[in-house]
């Protein structure tokens, strides 16, 4: 990677087009923004709400980061998280896979899974969105009231889960399927449907609800 050696004049300047990884870089070493630049681009690109939670000190480390710099990624990306929930909002009425991909772009080309539930209410309307887990989809770890449990406090008739797999293949695994299963079982106890489960990638998704699964 080449090094910009106007990047931190830039910063100063105020200017309105930099890339989040450089803004990122700036954040980290404003004194030396450049050589700050390659490990702001790899936390970007492994999905900046990731380093929010779980341990970011050993992924920063892994970047070359210090101490100091690691805290400095943690809270940019619990602030980025906190604002992302306070401003989240889908007003329209959700009438296929389509209309959600435009509200999951967050995790499609995320470089570590993640798991999200949209809660509808009885017009398909989105109500919340929550991040159920970081790290992967299984039945043994995720369970159906880890779901249902923002569900219950809302007027929620209706729920889409989604998770993103990095390796780009969208076809449900075994896991997939089977907590598609315990979780639409446990939403008709509450008269709460499970309206769809969608596999995505940066290139694609896939629709368990349109393969048969629901």
């Amino acid at each position: 990677m080449a090094v910009d050696p106007g990047l931190k004049s830039r910063l100063f300047s105020g200017r309105h087009d930099l890339k989040l990884s450089e803004a990122l870089a700036g954040i980290l070493d404003l004194d030396a923004p450049e050589a700050r630049l390659a490990a702001a681009e790899q936390a970007v690109a492994a999905g900046l709400l990731s380093w929010a939670v779980g341990d970011a000190a050993s992924g920063a480390a892994a970047l070359g980061l210090s101490r100091r710099q690691a805290v400095r990624l943690r809270l940019c990306a619990t602030l980025l998280a906190e604002m992302e929930r306070q401003s989240w909002a889908m007003p329209a009425p959700i009438s296929g896979p389509a209309d959600v991909l435009a509200h999951l772009v967050d995790i499609r080309g995320a470089a570590q899974e993640r798991v999200v539930a949209i809660y509808l209410d009885s017009r398909n309307r989105p109500l919340h969105r929550e991040t159920v887990a970081i790290g992967g989809l299984r039945a043994s770890v995720i369970q159906p009231r880890d779901i249902l449990g923002p569900a219950l406090q809302l007027p929620v008739a209706g729920i889409i889960l989604a998770h993103n797999h990095p390796s780009g293949d969208t076809r449900p695994s075994a896991d997939d399927l089977e907590v598609t299963r315990q979780l639409a079982a446990a939403g008709r106890l509450f008269g709460i449907e499970l309206v769809d489960h969608l596999v995505v990638s940066r290139s694609g998704f896939t629709s368990i609800k349109e393969l048969g699964g629901l």
